[in-house]
């Protein structure tokens, strides 16, 4: 996980930092690694800035890419394709500044534009800069798996993962979007761009936002994969298809882990990644509530599989929880299951 943040424009006087700011709030998707770059966009001061997870075994130069063409990419994801695209870039005679999968990213955009992101098979989210002459682009996966938001403010426009990250960049006005926390309680999620705080806009799943030199938007999607691409997927009975996503997953994230309910879905993705990895597994427990308290069958479903199995109990008072998981999320959120889900990845952390 990683989280990127920047600013075209000049922010208002004794605001000081913005993109400092941001970073430092978003510090937890990227407690590894923090780095920031500047640049022009068409004479528009323009500063970027990135905070990422370590990653063994990364081969290439650090972000925030400087481009050829005197540009700059800050780029937040995680490419499951990524050696076969470099390979197949590398066919086509394509410069790469090297294995990473930011580089590989960079080459795609430099080629081919957004519209070779339909490539990619994983999530991410970007910034880019072509060249001091623009555009910005800014765009996400089409899962939407990374956030990003952005918001413009008199002469300037700032970008975050975010809102919270967006928020600390600038004193824009705290007023809540009433329609889009009305939509929340009736329907369980928030609609389309929009966000909990008004003037505040996502960048939807699959969309590229380009800003061009009077700070003006223009959206356009990346292009759906063509079904050749997820050929292999089409031919492969389900189990495989799990099989071969769980594997990948294992093999792309040491250490990792799995979180063990009683029910099917997390038994087969534990089954699944103990095929080829010895993965621990963390299991809520719910002392004094039987009916919902599921260790029984975690425990057989641990010592079937072979599993290093810890067990996690809800506190009596789970106010920490509760507060934890209202602060982890950075808009409303619905989901009563985030507060277990929080407590549990706390303890995995």
């Amino acid at each position: 996980m990683g989280a990127i943040a920047g600013t075209i424009g000049t922010s208002p006087r004794g605001f000081g930092d913005p993109v400092g700011r941001a970073l430092g709030v978003l510090q937890p998707r990227g407690p590894d690694h923090g780095a920031r770059a500047e640049a022009t966009f068409a004479g528009r001061p323009v500063v970027v800035g990135v905070r990422r997870t370590a990653r063994p075994g990364v081969v290439g130069p650090s972000q925030p890419l400087r481009l050829s063409g005197g540009g700059v990419l800050v780029y937040d994801g995680e490419i499951h394709n990524c050696e076969a695209l470099l390979r197949k870039l590398r066919k086509n005679d394509v410069p790469v500044l090297g294995e990473s999968e930011a580089a590989v990213f960079a080459a795609l955009l430099e080629s081919g534009g957004p519209e070779a992101l339909s490539a990619v098979e994983g999530g991410f989210a970007f910034a880019w800069l072509p060249s001091p002459q623009g555009p910005l682009y800014l765009g996400r996966d089409a899962r939407g798996k990374r956030p990003l938001v952005y918001a413009r403010e008199g002469d300037a426009v700032f970008f975050a993962s975010t809102l919270d990250g967006l928020l600390a960049m600038h004193p824009f006005p705290r007023r809540p979007d009433l329609g889009v926390l009305t939509a929340l309680l009736r329907d369980g999620g928030v609609p389309g761009r929009r966000t909990a705080v008004e003037q505040v806009l996502r960048v939807a799943p699959g969309e590229v936002v380009g800003i061009d030199p009077d700070l003006q938007v223009q959206s356009s999607s990346i292009p759906v994969a063509t079904r050749e691409a997820a050929a292999t997927f089409h031919e492969t009975p389900l189990l495989g298809v799990l099989r071969m996503c769980v594997h990948e997953r294992i093999a792309e994230e040491q250490p990792a882990g799995v979180f063990l309910s009683g029910g099917v879905d997390s038994a087969l993705v534990a089954a699944l990644a103990r095929e080829v990895a010895h993965v621990p597994a963390w299991s809520l427990t719910f002392p004094g509530h039987q009916s919902a308290d599921e260790s029984a069958r975690t425990r057989r479903i641990g010592a079937r599989l072979g599993l290093e199995h810890v067990l996690v109990p809800c506190p009596a008072d789970p106010t920490p929880w509760v507060l934890g998981a209202a602060r982890a999320f950075d808009e409303p959120c619905p989901s009563v299951k985030a507060v277990p889900a929080w407590g549990l990845a706390r303890a995995a952390g």
